[in-house]
């Protein structure tokens, strides 16, 4: 699957309100973890599943910063409309917010947040 393994990006973040990098580490078994690191903030780490349907794939955060989240809040499912995919660049729609982020494929090497 191209979508699994670590992808660096960065841009506005709504959820901190402010830009931020990120390390998103999507699993082949359905997890993944992310660390958004923002230009001005504690770090935020989330976690949870992750499933793809087409060119589309869905995130459901359970824990953030170690704590569980109400799964049944829509708040914490997200999908994205895969726009481009190749081995190293990805550009995905964020359905809700209506914005585009685009990252790249990186080693997930364990140091960067991404769990590797």
């Amino acid at each position: 699957m191209f979508l699994t393994g670590c992808w660096l990006g960065e841009d506005f973040q709504p959820v901190l309100s402010q830009r931020a990098k990120w390390v998103m580490n999507r699993r082949a078994d359905g997890t993944f973890s992310i660390t958004f690191i923002p230009e001005d903030g504690p770090v935020q780490r989330e976690e949870g599943t992750w499933s793809q349907h087409g060119k589309s794939y869905t995130t459901v955060t359970t824990t953030i910063d170690g704590r569980p989240v109400d799964v049944q809040d829509p708040i914490f499912t997200d999908t994205y409309d895969t726009r481009w995919l190749d081995n190293d660049v990805m550009e995905s729609h964020h359905k809700k917010a209506n914005m585009v982020f685009k990252s790249r494929k990186m080693p997930c090497d364990g140091g960067d947040g991404g769990d590797g």
